[in-house]
């Protein structure tokens, strides 16, 4: 089975598996984007994760890509390590039993039930298994079911796929499941069952290209056992010319065209087309002709041209589109050809033998199961099959079923393929087919515009018609239509409306679909969105940043951007520099920056003296001391979270900081040092701990201190509902684990004095003793409770962890009547976001705090409870009850 499995297929190379290169090697981990039913539950937080990232501690898992995405590579990938490799898998995933099931053998028979399962894995083993063993390991947990490709089913048997996958999700709710599809078949009229996460493969950055090639080079030379320097000089110079050309970037967007680029690079000795069509076209002609070639090899009874061999591929091709198939019967392919064989009778071999030769010299046929025939890759089916519509007359049929996901490609390229007559017919085609079918239109008017990017004249009235139509509908109503909008290509970017008139969301949707496109391109537009006076809008522009032109963004589209209400989120030594510069800069959340040693760690010394910045977050980094950040003069708040200052906070010695927060400060830190110096701040009106912060000997604050504010938290996170979840969103949620669930404090009177206090915030209901202490805080105004919503409270109760507090209501009748002089009571409640058992083995529950939402029944009863002639204002989340 590894055998079978470790393998991968590069165009120029065949990788099977050893220990030099295995496609463990090979394997290259992408960036995601966790999509819309992930940000419901927080996700958000992370908008580019490696795939690595997404995967983790997930057990059901909805992968979407565009061709070429490196869907089934993935897949194999997993299957390989589950069985090889576990420790290399996803955090939170362990060895198991693979099943791979591509979906395309399935097009025209019923969906496979377990016991057929093995058959797919390891055909010739699938006999020898016991009976009923696939069920009892499905129903053990141990298997991971990865099931590929749910477009390359026809449309209407797509619907059968999710009644099939929610039984067995249903019957054997302990095994992993990770499906994949491109986007259109899986959109958001599709009932995808519950508690899957969703996530959509994203074109590759510069780096990851850089380090495919780099990977892909290596291959070569492991398999040409290769020590020379005649492969590395060619790596090189690919680098360089992908650094240089423009052009060549914007077709090097995922690992297909990528490796074919490398291929042709290599093949073609360093020329390469300019556009994805001659791409197509030169891996065609070295698949097809230049292979046998340059080895010398000729065919012994079958001799056909490359025209030929593509007229008969195309055949096929166009076959199986109409179908909306992926693959067929090997019977069936040959009856095709001996049809279309009959108008060739130059040709003197066999059906059966052209057939054979198609497979075994191609290149692009391949027979992956005895018997079933399809495609090296879809994207080759798809060119193969638009130049066979042309070849037949049949454009008027390819615009009726262009509204069809799987006719998508093809539209497209047999633009790409056609003369100028054809490809003006193909385009008014579209739009007239849009102004007539409402349901339809969006989709075509977009599929319109995809096809004007191919190079070739055409009518400018109708291509500014194309554009005027579009222009309405490039701007993404929800999640889903990002990837339609954005498949429609780059020329999206000419026709988008006044970005600063929409709405957040709408805003938000629209930098992501821009942010699908080459950097350089999309840099105007961000710049353009950046004008918006939407909070949200803006606010995304400063968290998430593209991994290249990090100068050219800060610069461009920070630069001119309003901050002031905005965190501008620098992830990384280049975005750290480059947000520094920023001189409307007011808050600037750091992350992950990197040091070698300890002592060698950076200073933060960028931001010395920055003049305007007013809020510093230190999430996950290491520093020497806080000596650059004490120097900026407007410096008011500062919130340390999961970060090593090596000083501790001794640097900050009198400046005039405000507000500081000490969350989930590393084991290897001195609390000591942190805490002592808070006595040192002479304006610090608000101070915000978790129990990390806490020395064992207590928290003995001065009895003089100007502190207005405390926060007394049981765990970081919790922070999210004390107001700081706008300002890092990395707390609004967290994976329900076991460290998650402890809601354990120690008392209140680990701080101390606390008669100074006018505000005090604490994680769970005041104990007796609690409630005795606030009494004596004559200046006491406020309390802020962060507690588990009754349904949470009784999971954690079960999985046998300590919360000791009433429910909700309870508690804060109880608060209320024995807290007679508070002014306000704010109830913060966080939530799991699934109605599952939190300790099921579906591991991907979490909690979160959603600012707004209600709690209608709660808030009745509270109400119902308050003492007579009290004057407490009691909110729930934000809301007054």
């Amino acid at each position: 089975m590894l055998d079978k499995l470790d393998n991968l297929q590069l165009f120029g190379v065949t990788l099977r598996h050893s220990d030099a290169y295995s496609l463990s090697t090979a394997y290259l981990s992408l960036n995601a984007s966790p999509e819309h039913a992930n940000r419901r539950s927080g996700r958000a937080g992370a908008d580019r994760l490696r795939v690595h990232e997404a995967l983790a501690d997930a057990k059901r898992v909805l992968i979407r890509g565009e061709a070429g995405s490196g869907k089934t590579t993935l897949l194999q990938w997993l299957a390989v390590n589950a069985i090889k490799s576990p420790e290399s898998l996803p955090e939170g995933w362990s060895a198991g039993v693979p099943f791979l099931l591509p979906l395309r053998r399935y097009a025209l028979q019923d969906l496979p039930m377990p016991d057929l399962f093995p058959r797919e894995i390891a055909p010739a083993l699938s006999s020898e298994a016991p009976p009923k063993w696939a069920a009892s390991v499905l129903k053990s947990g141990r298997a991971l079911v990865l099931i590929d490709g749910v477009d390359e089913l026809p449309q209407n048997r797509r619907g059968d796929v999710w009644v099939w996958l929610n039984d067995l999700v249903k019957t054997y709710p302990d095994s992993t499941y990770v499906i994949t599809s491109r986007p259109p078949a899986v959109d958001s009229k599709v009932l995808v069952p519950s508690k899957f996460d969703t996530f959509m493969l994203l074109p590759m950055g510069a780096s990851d290209v850089r380090a495919f090639v780099g990977q892909w080079h290596k291959a070569i030379r492991q398999s040409r056992d290769d020590s020379g320097q005649a492969l590395a000089t060619y790596e090189s110079e690919l680098l360089d010319k992908l650094a240089r050309r423009r052009d060549l970037r914007r077709l090097a967007t995922n690992p297909l065209l990528c490796a074919l680029i490398c291929a042709l690079h290599l093949e073609r000795y360093r020329q390469l087309p300019q556009d994805r069509m001659g791409l197509y076209r030169a891996a065609l002609e070295m698949l097809l002709v230049r292979r046998d070639e340059s080895r010398g090899i000729n065919a012994d009874r079958v001799n056909l041209s490359q025209q030929n061999q593509e007229a008969l591929l195309g055949q096929l091709a166009y076959w199986l589109v109409r179908n909306g198939w992926s693959d067929c019967d090997r019977r069936d392919a040959n009856t095709r050809l001996s049809r279309y064989m009959k108008a060739m009778p130059y040709v003197q071999s066999r059906p059966a033998e052209v057939l054979d030769f198609l497979l075994l010299r191609s290149g692009t046929l391949r027979e992956p199961v005895v018997g079933r025939i399809d495609f090296l890759h879809k994207t080759f089916q798809e060119y193969l099959a638009a130049q066979a519509i042309l070849d037949e007359g049949d454009i008027d049929a390819m615009i009726r079923h262009a509204h069809e996901d799987h006719w998508r490609e093809v539209v497209v390229m047999a633009v790409g393929h056609s003369r100028r007559d054809e490809r003006e017919r193909i385009i008014r085609g579209l739009v007239e087919r849009g102004e007539e079918d409402e349901e339809v239109k969006r989709r075509l008017y977009l599929l319109a515009v995809s096809c004007l990017e191919h190079p070739g004249a055409l009518d400018p009235t109708l291509v500014s018609e194309v554009r005027q139509k579009a222009s309405r509908l490039v701007v993404p109503e929800d999640w889903r239509q990002v990837d339609l909008i954005a498949a429609a290509g780059e020329v999206v970017l000419d026709v988008i409306p006044d970005p600063t008139q929409l709405t957040d969301l709408e805003g938000i949707l629209l930098i992501d679909t821009v942010n699908r496109f080459d950097i350089e391109d999309a840099l105007p537009v961000l710049a353009r969105i950046g004008k918006s006076q939407s909070r949200a809008v803006r606010g995304r522009l400063a968290a998430y940043w593209p991994e290249s032109a990090v100068e050219s963004y800060a610069s461009t589209v920070l630069g001119d951007m309003r901050l002031d209400d905005v965190s501008v989120r620098a992830n990384g030594p280049r975005q750290f520099h480059a947000a520094s510069r920023l001189e409307a800069l007011n808050t600037l959340v750091v992350q992950e920056v990197p040091g070698p040693e300890i002592g060698g760690f950076d200073r933060l010394s960028q931001i010395k003296g920055h003049r305007n910045l007013r809020t510093l977050i230190l999430d996950n980094v290491s520093v020497n001391d806080l000596k650059d950040a004490a120097a900026c003069p407007e410096l008011h708040t500062l919130i340390i979270h999961d970060s090593f200052v090596r000083t501790g906070l001794q640097s900050l010695h009198g400046i005039r900081l405000r507000e500081l927060a000490l969350l989930a400060i590393p084991h290897s830190a001195s609390v000591e040092d942190h805490i002592d110096a808070i006595g040192e701040l002479p304006d610090l009106r608000r101070l915000t701990i978790d129990v990390s912060a806490i020395p064992k000997s207590g928290l003995d604050l001065p009895g003089n201190s100007t502190l207005e504010r405390i926060d007394f938290l049981a765990q970081h996170w919790m922070a999210s509902a004390v107001d700081y979840g706008y300002r890092a969103p990395i707390w609004s949620c967290i994976n329900s684990g076991r460290i998650a669930l402890d809601w354990h404090r120690p008392s209140l009177a680990k701080i101390g004095n606390l008669p100074w206090a006018k505000e005090v915030s604490i994680s769970g209901w005041p104990s007796r003793t609690e409630v005795e202490l606030l009494r004596k805080c004559p200046n006491l105004e406020v309390l802020r409770v962060v507690v588990a919503e009754d349904l949470l409270r009784e999971a954690i109760l079960s999985g046998g962890h300590e919360y000791n507090y009433p429910t909700v209501s309870s508690g804060a009748i109880q608060t209320i009547r024995t807290l007679r002089g508070l002014k306000r009571l704010e109830i913060g409640i966080l939530v799991p976001d699934s109605a599952a058992p939190l300790y099921s083995p579906v591991r991907h529950n979490r909690i979160r705090y959603v600012r707004a939402e209600s709690f209608p029944t709660i808030a009745r009863e509270i109400r119902s409870n308050l003492p007579r002639g009290t004057k407490i204002e009691v909110s729930i989340n934000g809301s007054a009850v």
